[in-house]
């Protein structure tokens, strides 16, 4: 499915054209937006998926995870974000990770080598060893 591809990239060079505001949350919205259109299954693991990428489990809903992975330096950063405080151009970045992860996530999900159930499993492993450290 291309088109979910094209909608990522369209989503991080042409922000102003699918949002409004131009902020990260109205990213989130029209990425669960989308996933509902396409009966909930596109961003089946995508949780798991940017576990991965932080290295720690945490249960905040993926939404609240890539900002901690684009600026993991600010410890205090969720409540910046929660209070609407963000810089515009952390906005920016955020939505272009946003739309990177999502892509990258695409590919490896419908990768007839991984998938899915490479994710998952790859997930188990890291909460196996974080519980057994």
């Amino acid at each position: 499915m291309t088109d979910f591809i094209d909608f990522c990239r369209s989503i991080k060079t042409r922000p102003s054209m699918f949002l409004w505001p131009v902020k990260y949350y109205s990213a989130v919205n029209l990425v669960i937006g989308y996933n509902y259109a396409v009966d909930s299954l596109l961003l089946e693991g995508f949780h798991e998926w940017l576990i991965l990428k932080l290295g720690f489990r945490c249960e905040f809903y993926w939404g609240r995870l890539i900002p901690m992975i684009v600026f993991p330096e600010t410890p205090d950063l969720l409540e910046e974000w929660r209070e609407d405080k963000p810089s515009i151009e952390q906005e920016k970045m955020a939505i272009i990770r946003l739309a990177d992860e999502l892509e990258e996530f695409y590919q490896v999900k419908k990768d007839q080598n991984r998938g899915l159930r490479w994710i998952y499993a790859q997930y188990d492993l890291s909460c196996y060893k974080l519980d057994n450290e």
